[in-house]
């Protein structure tokens, strides 16, 4: 169930809020059309979804809404009366309610640092917007898929299938963005890598699919003005049976890394990334010294 205070989950207790992990997310809906908000359990592919109307884009006049660092490419809408995105959770290899209950994404450890483990809560935002959308048996009264009515004046009702390689004759824009290679604490436990800037020149890839795969060196911000882009991007192919390496010459203190597709047919499955790298030999601390110097003139 869901309310102003979050998506709530309950098996026969108290109530357990499932939303801790995206609170300013959450906080960012427009309120005055919550009684649009749809919420739906698929058990059968372990995640729920929750359509709701989120303020997205940025104006004419250059001001963005407060969900741009989420959302940069979705169009200017500060006011949706009607669900513009859904939010999905996925919890698979969460087998029982307590289980997803008591597993957000990002946990405190022993030591007090902040970590990411799988199997655990995972949302992201899908850009399909939908009035309404339920659970309908088909004819054979057995198979029960979930089926989706647009939220965009076609009279059309989808479903959402793998093998389905485009949104009804357009490219799907699929990106997946890495956490920033790499957190300081594990680079104490790599003196290689040093405290400070860092030198990164291979990417490692263990990555499948269909098409063209973009690839973007992001250094120290999901956002930076100048970002590197590989060469060329990955042709994929499936089954592939080596990782894809890409030589690189990207200086940052951490780097993220950003896959993306966006073509008709193209689908990437990507399982693990790596990057080679040191202290920066010739450069071990911003000769600007940082913030915006040098960098946004």
């Amino acid at each position: 169930m869901c309310c102003r205070g979050g998506v709530f989950g309950y098996s026969g207790g108290q109530p357990v809020k499932l939303t801790l992990e995206i609170f300013n997310l959450w906080d960012a809906i427009n309120w005055s059309a919550a009684e649009t908000i749809v919420c739906r359990n698929d058990i059968n592919n372990k995640r729920f979804y929750v359509w709701v109307p989120l303020p997205t884009g940025t104006s004419p006049a250059g001001v963005p809404t407060a969900t741009v660092q989420w959302l940069p490419n979705a169009p200017y809408n500060p006011t949706p009366t009607s669900p513009n995105v859904a939010l999905m959770c996925n919890y698979q290899g969460l087998d029982t309610a307590a289980e997803l209950f008591a597993s957000p994404g990002v946990h405190n450890t022993m030591m007090g640092v902040l970590t990411a483990q799988d199997m655990k809560r995972k949302w992201t935002i899908w850009q399909i917007p939908s009035p309404y959308a339920d659970f309908i048996y088909r004819p054979d009264g057995v198979d029960l898929p979930l089926l989706i009515c647009n939220g965009i004046g076609s009279s059309k009702v989808y479903q959402l299938l793998t093998s389905q390689l485009s949104d009804d004759g357009v490219a799907i824009n699929s990106l997946y963005t890495t956490y920033g290679h790499m957190n300081a604490t594990k680079a104490a436990t790599v003196p290689i890598f040093g405290g400070h800037e860092k030198r990164y020149t291979v990417l490692q890839a263990t990555v499948e699919g269909a098409g063209s795969l973009s690839v973007r060196i992001l250094p120290n911000v999901i956002n930076p003005k100048y970002p590197y882009s590989v060469p060329g991007g990955i042709t994929l192919s499936s089954p592939v049976f080596n990782d894809y390496f890409r030589p690189l010459n990207v200086k940052a203190q951490r780097a993220f890394i950003e896959f993306s597709t966006n073509a008709v047919g193209s689908w990437f499955h990507w399982d693990k990334s790596l990057l080679t790298g040191k202290a920066d030999p010739w450069s071990s601390l911003p000769a600007t010294g940082g913030g915006n110097a040098g960098i946004s003139s």
